[in-house]
């Protein structure tokens, strides 16, 4: 998997599953996806507005004019080409998956040699329908541009794209015990 079109966690786990480790099945909702969104809804140009914003701002004005940005965005249909694409991958994993989907940020940026956006990004788990997976990405994609997520950004000198953030799409396992390895 290409980290520029599905991000770092993405294309991490495809190295895991080409090195013949176990990892649940699922698909990547890529950057391009997100990049279309922007471009047919016409959010493109709030989007940069909200990256651009002065430094001198609050965090509770910065997080407010994140938030207004974020209900814009929830209120705008998702293109019906990007709805039929990912609906067969999405309906596969909701026949199998009895826990529900987990839907997980995958930036670009993330878990690189020099940045690591831990807790920085948003996931969310035990998704039931197609309703609640598309909320779910959007979610997602909002995350890239929180206010903790640009400010730690700036701190590792990145300079965030706006279509950064790709989305990972996993059933959620009924897991006995679980755990992060780190090397």
């Amino acid at each position: 998997l290409d980290l520029s079109s599905v991000g770092a966690k993405s294309a991490n786990l495809g190295k895991a599953i080409e090195n013949g480790f176990r990892v649940p099945p699922g698909f990547v909702v890529t950057r391009q996806a997100l990049s279309l969104f922007l471009e047919q809804s016409g959010l493109g140009e709030d989007l940069q507005q909200l990256l651009d914003r002065p430094a001198g701002l609050s965090h509770s004005e910065r997080s407010e004019a994140h938030q207004a940005f974020c209900q814009k965005l929830l209120a705008t249909p998702i293109p019906q080409p990007l709805i039929d694409a990912v609906a067969p991958f999405a309906d596969a994993l909701f026949a199998e998956a009895l826990c529900g989907l987990a839907v997980r940020s995958s930036s670009i940026y993330e878990d690189s040699a020099t940045a690591s956006f831990a807790g920085v990004y948003e996931s969310f788990l035990g998704i039931h329908s197609l309703e609640a997976l598309w909320t779910s990405i959007q979610k997602c994609w909002c995350s890239a541009w929180a206010p903790s997520a640009l400010d730690y950004a700036h701190k590792m000198d990145i300079e965030p794209e706006p279509d950064g953030m790709a989305v990972l799409v996993q059933p959620l396992l009924a897991a006995d015990s679980a755990g992060v390895l780190f090397t």
